[in-house]
């Protein structure tokens, strides 16, 4: 993807890393990307067991979600976890100012950074 001076578009592509389902679709996803455009990508959380064989630009602690033993939500595990001073930190820190594009497959951090700006 060009954009009409020539250049490759700038994509921030930012997953969730909470648990392996959004980092296996990062997997697939991103050498097509980087095939089209100028990409940077940004995971935040850090539940995901998956090697990415890919260096990440951004890697936030975001907010991410605790599980029971049974392998269900545990709601207060996740809000007792949940640092959100640091998450606001976070998204006050990410600059999208050079992003032409941004793919956000449920990551809060960028979400939030992109509704504030």
């Amino acid at each position: 993807m060009k954009m009409a001076s020539g250049s490759k578009i700038k994509v921030l592509y930012a997953f969730q890393g909470t648990g392996n389902g959004h980092a296996s679709r990062a997997l697939e996803l991103i050498p097509h990307l980087q095939k089209h455009c100028e990409l940077k990508v940004l995971c935040s959380g850090s539940n995901s067991q998956l090697d990415l064989g890919f260096p990440l630009d951004y890697h936030f602690k975001g907010i991410s979600f605790s599980y029971n033993k049974q392998g269900g939500l545990s709601y207060w595990q996740s809000f007792r976890n949940a640092r959100f001073w640091r998450f606001k930190k976070e998204v006050d820190q990410l600059d999208l100012s050079t992003f032409d594009l941004i793919l956000n497959d449920f990551e809060p951090v960028s979400a939030y950074a992109a509704k504030k700006k």
